[in-house]
Formats: structure tokens, sequence, C-alpha cells
């Protein structure tokens, strides 16, 4: 293969779960079954999880996305409105804040654009409020009417305070410091337990503790009272306060917080396979339960992973390794270990006569630690083509944008518009300049005579 890289040397595949990517017969998954049939095929759950959030919300009586991206449009380009709105948030004695684009495509950028656009709540009421094309139809009534209504900003609050716990999941597992995939069944299911804790009685959920995807999470009986439904505080302060002054329907209201809870929990389970065995292979990584494994976790690894390893040498090292007392997941400084440490660690040690002393074992762990939990870093090359190759520098050729991107993650030093340079270097790159330039204005005229 072209780069000299070989299929049977691949582990796993991870994408999001467009049918480019995932079709059953032209997809780029299926392509790779042809050519590696063991090959782990990995939803990206940074993907997964970000779908989840788009089916909850799209069970909100609001459209948030449209309110919050005609905000920013209104000021988008704009000195003037901008201008405005600076002298808005001053009366309103708030700290100016630029509004935030919200990018459907981006994991995160739904509670920030929120919480960006209820921090300057007053501000921006009071600009369309008091703009002179208030009363026409058109993109300036439309935020008045949106900012003005106390339904919205109820339920900017409700998102405000809901998304941290998937905001802080999808953050875990975009991390390039640490190896995740060993963690994700166990993430995944505290993710699924939080979320249900929100709307669903404790009581059902430790009956059900074993195996929360057999939870009857949608059924009435087994969810919480009103009262008892999370909303946040500020939303809870809000709410009573609108009811009093707006006539804004309680009831009404928390019917839709059950049904954004019951839509995230349905997407996420029918996207997320928690039975998988999959996972249980995977505690090897994990120091804190590596040592509790039966053998036959091997013969699953064997049978499940592309991976080739003496399965007769692992066994035969695992037995010494599960009751090794010398076995820590922490350094010597006390700190703890993150797993492709631990298992260097481990790789590392060494018997009486200075032969590794679990060569095997650790060998199949370091690879195992290859499989990604999501794409994120494949997003980042996507977004960092993006930035260099813009409109103003279109022509460039495929071989000097993989250059460039080889400088950005390769380079020691900080990007050029973040570093002091010394003057005497600058003068020299002045310098350098004039000359060039000389030079080439010099041979345009040779070239006319």
């Amino acid at each position: 293969m072209k780069y000299g890289l070989e299929f049977s040397n691949l582990v796993s595949f991870a994408s999001d779960t467009c049918n480019v990517m995932k079709g059953v017969r032209n997809g780029v998954s299926a392509k790779i079954r042809q050519e590696q049939p063991k090959v782990l095929d990995i939803h990206c759950i940074c993907h997964v999880v970000s779908l989840c959030v788009k089916s909850a919300v799209k069970a909100l009586p609001i459209k948030i996305d449209e309110i919050l991206v005609d905000i920013y449009y209104h000021f988008h380009n704009s000195v003037k409105s901008i201008a405005s709105l600076k002298e808005y948030a001053e009366f309103c004695d708030v700290e100016f804040k630029v509004i935030l684009k919200h990018c459907d495509t981006r994991w995160l950028s739904l509670r920030r654009s929120i919480n960006r656009a209820i921090e300057m709540w007053d501000p921006l009421l009071s600009y369309f409020t008091s703009h002179p094309e208030v009363e026409k139809a058109g993109r300036v009534r439309t935020n008045y009417s949106n900012l003005s209504d106390p339904f919205n900003k109820l339920w900017m609050l409700f998102l405000h305070n809901t998304l941290i716990i998937f905001d802080t999941y999808n953050i875990y597992f975009q991390s390039t410091k640490m190896a995740t995939i060993h963690k994700l069944h166990s993430h995944s299911e505290r993710l699924l337990k939080n979320v249900l804790t929100y709307f669903v009685k404790s009581s059902v959920i430790r009956v059900k503790a074993h195996n929360l995807t057999e939870i009857d999470y949608s059924n009435p009986i087994n969810q919480l009272s009103d009262e008892d439904v999370f909303i946040g505080d500020d939303t809870t302060a809000f709410l009573l306060n609108s009811i009093e002054n707006e006539g804004l329907s309680a009831n009404n209201f928390y019917k839709h917080v059950r049904s954004f809870y019951e839509a995230f929990v349905n997407k996420l389970i029918s996207k997320f396979d928690f039975k998988s065995q999959i996972f249980q292979s995977l505690k090897l990584l994990d120091s804190s339960e590596c040592q509790n494994l039966s053998l036959s976790t091997f013969e699953g690894i064997s049978e499940t992973f592309a991976i080739d390893f003496d399965l007769g040498a692992v066994k035969m090292e695992f037995r010494e390794f599960a009751v090794d007392g010398d076995i820590s997941s922490h350094d010597s400084d006390g700190n703890a270990y993150d797993a492709v440490s631990f298992w260097l660690h481990v790789k590392s040690m060494k018997t009486v006569l200075g032969d590794m002393k679990y060569q095997h074992l650790s060998t199949l762990a370091l690879n195992l630690l290859a499989i990604p939990a999501s794409n994120a870093d494949c997003e980042r090359v996507f977004s960092l083509v993006r930035r260099i190759k813009t409109d103003f520098r279109a022509s460039l050729l495929p071989e000097t944008i993989s250059s460039l991107i080889g400088v950005h993650f390769n380079s020691p030093f900080q990007c050029c518009s973040q570093t002091d340079f010394p003057t005497s270097f600058l003068d020299k790159a002045k310098s350098c300049t004039r000359e060039m330039n000389a030079s080439y204005r010099i041979n345009k005229e040779q070239q006319k005579q």
C-alpha cells in the first residue's frame, strides 16, 4: 500500500455515523472490512453524544439554533451595530462580550453560544427594543420577539444547566493527553445514570443498576415529580418569577423537560452498545482492574481484535502478573499512572536475570491502547486545513498544505503571531524582504526588455 501501511496492522477504525463512513455496502468501514475482517469499527463517541443532544434539543418547543444564529448574524461584520450594543451593555452595567456564532457541526458550540446570549441578554433586549426597524418585518423584529419572550430565556437557562454534563463527557474523550478507550463503557454508563437521575426515581434506578438500559424511563410512574426534576436553581427561580408575572405554564414546561431527557436517553441507548463484550476485554488496560481479570478474557481478545499475539505466552505471564505485589497503579511519587504510562512501566519490569518480565502481556496492552475512543484528532486536522486553505489561499498545493500541517503539529515553537522576536531578527527579515522585492522588480523589467 501507499506509504507502506498494511491492513494487517489495522486494529480499529473510528468515524462518525454518516453513510459515507458506515454504509453497509460502499461505506469506508465496509471497504476496510473487506481487507481486514476483524477490524474494530468504532462509532466516534463524541459524534454519538452530539447526535443525542441534537435529538433532545429537537424535543423542545423552541428552535434554539435559529434564535442564536439570528442574533449572531445581525451583528456579524457590522461595526456600527457592535458599537451600539457596547453602549447598551454599559448602560445595563454588563461587561460587553462578543456574540458567539453557533455552529451545528461543532460539538461544544451550543452551550457556549447559549451562555454568551444569557450574559448579554439585557443589553441585547435593550438594543433591539430601541432599534428603528423593530416594527418592520425582518431579523430585527424576530430577534426582539425572541428576546422579549420569557419562555425563550427559560429554555436558555435550562440548557445552560443541563448541557454541561454532556460537554464535560465530550471534552474528556476529545483529549489527546491520554488513552481513553478503556474508560468508554464506564463513563458512558455513568453519563446514562446521571441523566436518568435528573428525571427518574432513584429507587427505580437502584433496582436496575446492573442494566440501566432496561429501565422504563418513559413511564410516568417511574419518573420524579415536577419539583424534583432537575432544571437548575436559576431556572427554577426564573420559572417561579415568570409564572407569577408572565403567566407561564409550569406543567407545559416540565412536560417538555421530560421529553428532552427521554429523547437523549433513547438516542444514547440506540447508538451505544452497553452490552458489548468488547468493553469487558478492554478492562485489561485499566490499572485498577487489570489484575482481577480471568484468563478467558484473553481468548476473547484473540477472537475479537485484529492483533497477533502468542496466547499461551500471554496467559502464562498473566498468571504471575495477577498476583504480583510489585504492580502498582501509582508511580514512586504517588501520582496515578495513566493507561499508557502504566503499561510502559509494566513493560520495563525485569526478572532477576534481567529479561523482560511481562513482554507479551504489555505489548498486547499497548497495542490495544492504539484504539481511539473518538476521531477528534481527525476533526482537528479538518479544522486546521480550513484555517490554512482560505479563500485568499485557495491555490495552495496539497503538498504545501501537508507541510504546513506538519509544522503546526511538530514545531516546538509558538505560532509567529504569539512570539516576541528580537529586533535584530526582525531587521534581518525586513532586509531580506526588501532585497527579494528589488530582485523581483529587476527580473520583471529584464523580461519586458
